[in-house]
């Protein structure tokens, strides 16, 4: 009788074999002709009929020594696999991941914001929250396009990505792809991101404080007086000089 082996089908890990999967799958090998067999996942506490060539292990944790499969002959022999040498982990459940903001660190304008104030920081820091050890990857998307912009691990249940290169004046979606270590992986909704690094205004006449307070004069006319006051238009916050 020959003594069976066991293993993931299909490891969806970060790094193969590391026991980490989505998929729960395990095919078992060494099985004679007419032979039946069984599994445990509590060292052997209970035994669970198996078919075929393979069974599967539900969502948990199956700490290390507790999977094993037991081969029985039509004699009554029997043979027991070695069991599983490290902890299998079976995850089905993706990670959740969230954008909160933005840090903007250029001149004029810096701090945390969240994504509806326009930014004049051409590299701003995509800021999130997420589980501890799992990977992110923000897109950046405009004109149909994703570019993926960068990566990181979070830590502490935070994370914050840097735009690597200067964007372009105008309108930009984000979102990020999360994928933890069984390969689960999710996407957020897009964040706008406003990028806008030229201060628009316009000067449209004065007043002749002597005459009117309330009066404009277009710049074509000629001023009689020295007490004047100019008249514009300038983005809501900008300091006119």
């Amino acid at each position: 009788l020959s003594t069976p082996t066991f293993r993931l089908a299909n490891d969806t890990g970060k790094s193969e074999p590391d026991n980490i999967s989505r998929d729960g799958l395990v095919t078992v090998s060494g099985l004679d002709e007419g032979a039946t067999w069984e599994y445990s996942t509590n060292n052997g506490g209970k035994w669970l009929p198996g078919s075929g060539t393979s069974f599967t292990l539900g969502e948990g944790l199956y700490p290390k020594g507790s999977v094993l499969v037991r081969a029985t002959d039509l004699a009554g022999n029997q043979k027991t696999s070695a069991a599983n040498p490290t902890d299998i982990n079976i995850d089905h459940t993706a990670p959740a991941a969230s954008l909160t903001g933005y840090t903007d660190d250029a001149a004029s304008q810096q701090g945390t914001f969240t994504f509806s104030t326009p930014t004049n920081d051409r590299t701003p820091t995509i800021n999130g929250t997420g589980e501890n050890g799992t990977l992110i990857e923000l897109y950046l998307r405009r004109n149909n396009q994703n570019l993926n912009i960068g990566s990181t691990i979070v830590a502490n249940g935070v994370w914050s990505i840097t735009v690597p290169n200067d964007l372009a004046d105008g309108t930009y979606n984000v979102f990020v792809v999360a994928t933890d270590d069984a390969g689960n992986s999710s996407s957020t909704n897009a964040s706008t991101v406003i990028i806008d690094t030229v201060t628009q205004g316009t000067l449209d006449g004065y007043i002749d404080n002597t005459v009117s307070k309330t009066n404009v004069i277009d710049f074509a006319t000629p001023a009689t007086a020295t007490e004047l006051s100019y008249v514009g238009t300038a983005e809501p916050g900008s300091t006119v000089d």
